[in-house]
């Protein structure tokens, strides 16, 4: 948490060496010259003067992870102009004033890996000003900080590309400085190529960087052959167990399904559902309708949880039973079209989709719904991680999904597309 926001100089004078994180005052201002002094062992960085704990030493799949990127990455810039550095390597960022004598200095951070293009900005202390790419690697005790605290610090300072690694769910969140501000791109998921939009041909396969210890929990697909299915469009089905899930289904079978396993269509394939939502989903759900549903309360746009059928049509548009492949349930649907709305759900893409996610849904719902929504036009796509309580949003931009800055702890979430809608992102996981 970040200290007291009162600064002062501190009461150590410059001269003096410090071989304790003990004898300083971690609510107090402090600067490069005194960093650069400190001969203790425990890691710390320096952002706007206040001293940041960071871990003492990096555990096992951190580890392994920034190796293989590492590697990657390395082997990538052999021979070329830009060098790569990997933590410990000081990174020195200077303030407005772009004052960059010691005593001038008030943030030093170590990403876990940089890539600098300048060599003027290297010397033997490691780097003074902005690296072109910063890779963070998330583990439980860093998340808030690299999502937020850094994130605004590498963008403020011109960090022209950011990533933000996340072991835990095998997925790559790549951010792109655009006119000082970050565009978050689609995550980046195990089975996707990872490519830098900064350096063409750097570009890898995700799930090569995690290692197997990590494995998720299976997904629904079970294979893209499709097929008419061999069942008669009139049959009544009741038990999941009747159908073939490597064929092709249309919502006109879908509707006659009457067994108790949830599903969804897409394009087609059935992907199974959660067949009941944990009570830590159920819980940050509760809170996030009442926050929505209180919102739209008296206006023309309607909220709608899940169970709630939204039936997507092709690139046809064409919204007839059998010519609709897909059909979803969003855990949160803001529809503010009357004209979508009928007696077996949606029939049309929401103004705004909320999905929770959870270890089976992780990957649909940042792969494979992500696209879904972006190409049918759902406006804002908001993605809740109740394992590090983010909250991410996309917003549609000329027909594809803008990233803004993740939402985390203290931030006030604020809805670009409902100006209004807004609430403490920490409330929504208490």
């Amino acid at each position: 948490m970040e200290p007291d926001k009162k600064v002062e100089e501190p009461s150590i004078a410059y001269g003096t060496e410090i071989t304790s994180l003990d004898q300083l005052d971690l609510t107090k201002l402090y600067s490069y010259a005194d960093y650069f002094k400190w001969k203790f062992r425990e890691r710390v960085e320096l952002i706007k003067g206040f001293i940041y704990k960071m871990s003492p030493a990096p555990g096992a799949v951190h580890q392994s992870v920034a190796l293989k990127l590492t590697l990657k990455i390395g082997l990538f810039f052999e021979g070329k102009r830009c060098r790569m550095f990997f933590a410990p390597f000081d990174v020195r960022l200077p303030d407005s004033k772009k004052q960059t004598d010691d005593q001038s200095v008030f943030t030093v951070v170590q990403p876990d890996i940089c890539v600098i293009c300048d060599p003027g900005k290297i010397d033997n202390r490691g780097c003074i000003g902005a690296p072109d790419l910063v890779i963070e690697i998330l583990s439980p005790g860093n998340s808030t900080r690299e999502m937020t605290i850094k994130f605004d610090l590498y963008e403020e300072n011109g960090v022209k590309e950011y990533w933000l690694v996340k072991p835990w769910d095998k997925t790559i969140l790549v951010y792109v400085l655009e006119e000082g501000k970050y565009i978050g791109l689609k995550p980046f998921t195990e089975d996707n190529e990872m490519a830098s939009p900064l350096f063409p041909g750097l570009k890898f396969k995700v799930g090569d960087i995690f290692i197997t210890s990590y494995q998720a929990e299976p997904e629904a697909e079970q294979g893209n052959i499709v097929s008419e299915p061999a069942m008669a469009y009139g049959s009544e089905i009741t038990s999941l167990d009747q159908l073939d899930v490597t064929k092709l289904y249309s919502y006109a079978d879908y509707f006659k399904w009457k067994f108790e396993e949830r599903v969804e269509l897409i394009k087609g394939i059935i992907y199974k559902m959660s067949p009941a939502p944990s009570p830590v989903h159920q819980l940050i759900f509760g809170v996030l309708f009442w926050e929505i549903q209180s919102f739209f309360k008296r206006k023309a746009c309607k909220v709608f949880a899940a169970p709630f059928d939204v039936r997507l049509p092709d690139s046809g548009k064409q919204t007839d039973d059998q010519l609709v492949f897909t059909v979803v349930q969003p855990d949160i649907s803001v529809i503010c079209d009357p004209g979508k709305i009928d007696a077996r759900g949606c029939i049309g893409p929401p103004d705004l989709v909320v999905e929770i996610l959870s270890p089976g849904s992780s990957k649909k719902d940042k792969e494979i719904k992500f696209g879904l929504y972006e190409e049918n036009g759902v406006k804002e796509y908001w993605l809740v991680e109740p394992a590090d309580k983010v909250i991410l949003v996309y917003v549609l931009k000329d027909g594809k999904y803008v990233g803004l800055k993740s939402f985390t702890g203290e931030d006030e979430m604020s809805s670009p597309l409902f100006a209004g809608l807004k609430f403490k992102v920490g409330e929504v996981f208490e």
